[in-house]
């Protein structure tokens, strides 16, 4: 199931407590790009909620770096990807090593890569790039994460 706290289809809270969680029995993506898994630990109070926030954007991905803090942690960072950008006959999903702001040193262009552990590479950009790319920022790496979160 698929819960979100914006408005959604089947009501969830109690109208006396929250009433912004939704939920969806399935969720269908038609996308051309890679989708982002963050799975993040949420404290309430003295509790502690292990949950994963699938996004498809880098910006959303920028917020949520920039929202850490005591009662929001990221845990690890995943890439999903369909079976027309993985080369293969099914969905993928493997853990993301680097996310990084980058231009292509031929064509000048500019795009984020996403590279997971494995060394495989994923672009924002359809198309060709040029070897060797210039980093021109980094913007998640897993080493960064504490491994006690």
């Amino acid at each position: 199931m698929f819960v979100t706290h914006r408005h959604g289809e089947i009501f969830l809270g109690n109208p006396a407590k929250d009433d912004s969680v939704q939920a969806w029995p399935y969720v269908e993506f038609g996308l051309n790009a890679p989708l982002l898994i963050m799975q993040v630990i949420r404290a309430i109070g003295r509790a502690r909620y292990k949950s994963a926030v699938m996004m498809t954007s880098v910006s959303d991905l920028k917020k949520a770096i920039f929202e850490e803090g005591p009662c929001f942690q990221i845990e690890s960072l995943s890439v999903a990807t369909l079976s027309r950008l993985n080369g293969t006959e099914y969905l993928g999903m493997e853990r993301l090593d680097e996310v990084l702001q980058v231009s292509d040193a031929v064509t000048n262009r500019s795009g984020v890569m996403l590279k997971t552990a494995s060394g495989k590479k994923y672009f924002s950009e359809q198309g060709e790039w040029s070897e060797p790319l210039r980093v021109d920022k980094h913007i998640y790496k897993s080493s960064w994460r504490s491994p006690q979160r």
